[in-house]
Parts: C-alpha cells; sequence; structure tokens
C-alpha cells in the first residue's frame, strides 16, 4: 500500500484513529526501505597493471576480481570490506629470458574502506572509496640455467618462490547505475599502494614487483542492495 492511499485510507470515517496511526507507519517504513537500502554486496572483475621491474619481470599485467559489501551510513556515506586477488604474468625473467619457464606474481587483499557517493540523476552515481589494506604476496619463479658457450644444454631448473605481506592503502572512483530493482551495475577504477616486496633470506634481497609498490585495475562490478 503506497502513503498515499493510506492517507486516503485514513480520511474515512469508518477507520478508526489507532488502525490508521498503524498503517501510516507501516507504509513509510516500507518507502523508507525501498529508497534507503540498509546495505550492499557484489562483484567485481577485471584487469590489473603494476607497471613494470627490470628486476623480476618485464611486466606485471594480469586479471584481477573482488567479493565486497558495504553498510550505508545516511544517503551519501558507507563501510565497505572488500576481499581483492589479482594473478600476474610477469614475462620474463630478466636474468635468464631465454629461458624462463613461468614467472607469476599472486597478490591477496583484505580492503576496509570509507565511500561517499554523489547522486547523479535518478539511476546514476558517482563514488569516492579510501581505505587501509592487508596484502599477501606470493612470487613464483621458473627457469632454466643457460649452458656455457660449447658445452652441452644444462638440464638444471631454477626457482624462486618467495612469500610475504604488507600494510598499504587503497583509492578508487566509479560509477554505476541501476538497472533493476535493487540490483546496480557499473566500473571501479583502483589504485593499491604498499610495500609489496619478499625476501628470499638475503641472496638477492627484497623483490617487489614494481619500484613504487603500486597496482592499478580497472573493473566491472555488479552489486545488489539490501
Amino acid at each position: 500500500m503506497s502513503t498515499r492511499n493510506t492517507h486516503h485510507a485514513c480520511s474515512a470515517v469508518t477507520r478508526g484513529l489507532l488502525p490508521c496511526l498503524l498503517s501510516m507507519l507501516l507504509a513509510g517504513a516500507t518507502h523508507a526501505a525501498s529508497t534507503d537500502p540498509g546495505g550492499y554486496v557484489g562483484l567485481r572483475g577485471g584487469l590489473s597493471d603494476a607497471g613494470r621491474d627490470g628486476f623480476i619481470g618485464t611486466q606485471a599485467k594480469g586479471s584481477a576480481g573482488e567479493l565486497f559489501g558495504g553498510l550505508n551510513f545516511g544517503e551519501h556515506w558507507a563501510v565497505e570490506l572488500g576481499f581483492f586477488g589479482t594473478d600476474m604474468d610477469l614475462g620474463k625473467f630478466p636474468h635468464f629470458p631465454e629461458t624462463t619457464d613461468d614467472n607469476d606474481l599472486r597478490v591477496r587483499a583484505t580492503t576496509l574502506s570509507a565511500r561517499y557517493d554523489l547522486p547523479l540523476g535518478e539511476r546514476a552515481r558517482v563514488h569516492l572509496r579510501g581505505g587501509v589494506a592487508s596484502f599477501d604476496l606470493d612470487y613464483r619463479s621458473r627457469f632454466r640455467f643457460p649452458s656455457e658457450p660449447g658445452s652441452p644444454p644444462n638440464p638444471y631448473e631454477g626457482r624462486f618462490n618467495l612469500d610475504g605481506n604488507s600494510i598499504g592503502s587503497v583509492l578508487a572512483v566509479g560509477v554505476d547505475m541501476a538497472i533493476g530493482r535493487g540490483w546496480r551495475a557499473g566500473v571501479e577504477l583502483q589504485h593499491y599502494r604498499g610495500d609489496l616486496k619478499a625476501s628470499d633470506g638475503g641472496q638477492f634481497g627484497p623483490m617487489g614487483f614494481n619500484r613504487e609498490g603500486s597496482i592499478q585495475t580497472a573493473m566491472m562490478s555488479l552489486s545488489a542492495e539490501f
């Protein structure tokens, strides 16, 4: 029952005062719930790029995904929790580029951020998001040692299996649009930054996937409001 219909019903002489007030409160609560959701959950997916570092790889590109959810506080603000992951191909291992078999980086992060929404008409909105991130780094490289000139090929393989973690930040800007009752679709550009390095115990020292410790992503999103 709409608020207008409730007001019309309450004007009838046959309705009592208490049932009238209860009907108005119920209609108002239903209307508020439908226009101001308590929160949202969703998925993001897209591409990631961490630039390049001449020490462990010639590139750092891959796919990225995120599971996220948030709680709204007022009309514009929300607090969002996210679980982010990206798997990157680092290209050739610079020390033995001709014999690189695998050179990969996996990053997982848990983020907690504040989000500000700014409406753009009735269905669209733009948002800004910023907060902290906890990173886990997993670097794997496999290559074959080159042989000396004039000697038989060397069958031995070299491997790096490094792990690390750090605390950093996330900044994002995005736009989304209502596509149905309670559903929104959009895009978001993200910038993650941290001391994303792993150490092999002293042989080569700290190894980072780029010199600034950052990841950029471009992600599409689908979310449901509740």
